[in-house]
């Protein structure tokens, strides 16, 4: 009996590792293994190999890695099951399943005992851009063809955007995920609150000044903290957090769930989507992309995100042995 195909979509801080792991992966399948040579690389990758008709994608790097071959199956629409190998600094996904964090380790897992599980996957796009009182509208068929608007595990609007914005590269090689708490404690002093306007699918809405706004799918944030230990990843919802110390809602992290909401805030607050900053202007059509280079202080540029849940979307290998609550 033939072998399925796979293609394994490799970040190159992991490449070094694919001599390790594509022994094992070819007891159940055909590899065909691709390195990213840029930001995006993995979007079309995956695409390209749905086009030819590989039915597994296998992504071998960190959380970001994950993300553009999630944004290449979401936009070619084909079936697949995507599974992760641990080649990144944080690696979330893999540990909110339980496979191991070596790669070696969770490559025979993936192909002894790993099986297809329908997830939510979470979208991300922008409804419109207000400058000086006038408002242009945005569509997602007006965005570029390459945008990530779709995440697995978080989006964050705030200081959680701007930490990864600022946390290079090498700072990760030397320091692993530690990187990015010292960028925090840099980054903190000098963060202000900003103004923010949620409108949830119940026509009601919650106005306040917050440093952050969290919205996952899955349960860690970071990969050291279980935030939401009541989120699921098949519920058809979106787990909320508003940090907020200021009125009408004072708090730490204020909780909300719902499947489909609006986001305002000002242009200059910065986003990321499963541990990668990601430009606003990814999402612009070029007019808008001028009229937003054009504004004299970001800060007067109010953008309206529209998030919301895509049910059970997309297959995700498992272990057949994970025993968590991740699952409803």
């Amino acid at each position: 009996m033939d072998k399925e195909k796979a293609c394994l979509i490799i970040h190159p801080k992991a490449a070094h590792s694919v001599e390790d792991v594509l022994p094992l992966l070819e007891e159940r399948w055909e590899v065909k293994a691709q390195v990213t040579a840029y930001a995006g690389h993995g979007v079309e990758l995956a695409q390209d190999a749905l086009r030819q008709g590989y039915r597994w994608l296998l992504s071998f790097g960190g959380d970001g890695t994950c993300n553009e071959v999630i944004n290449g199956v979401m936009q070619a629409q084909q079936p697949c099951t995507v599974g992760v190998l641990p080649g990144g600094t944080v690696n979330q996904w893999i540990h909110e399943i339980g496979l191991p964090a070596h790669p070696v380790e969770a490559a025979r897992v993936l192909t002894q005992s790993s099986m297809p599980r329908l997830i939510d996957i979470g979208y991300i796009g922008v409804q419109a851009l207000t400058i000086a009182g006038e408002t242009y509208l945005q569509s997602e068929t007006e965005s570029p063809s390459n945008a990530r608007h779709h995440f697995l595990i978080i989006a964050g609007l705030g200081i959680d955007a701007t930490t990864i914005q600022n946390t290079t590269e090498v700072a990760k090689q030397q320091h692993g995920q530690l990187a990015f708490l010292l960028d925090w404690f840099q980054i903190l002093p000098n963060i202000r609150p900003f103004p923010a306007r949620i409108s949830w699918s119940n026509t009601q809405s919650w106005y306040g000044h917050t440093f952050d706004i969290l919205v996952s799918n899955t349960r860690r944030y970071a990969n050291v903290t279980n935030m939401i230990p009541q989120a699921h990843v098949n519920d058809g919802l979106l787990d909320i957090r508003i940090l907020s110390l200021l009125s009408p809602e004072p708090g730490l992290l204020i909780p909300f769930q719902d499947y489909a909401f609006s986001v305002q805030v000002p242009a200059s607050v910065a986003l990321e989507l499963d541990g990668s900053s990601i430009p606003l202007t990814d999402y612009l059509y070029v007019e808008n992309q001028e009229r937003l280079l054009k504004a004299d202080d970001l800060n007067n540029v109010l953008v309206t995100y529209t998030f919301l849940v895509k049910p059970s979307a997309l297959a995700m290998a498992v272990p057949k042995e994970y025993r968590g609550e991740l699952f409803r």
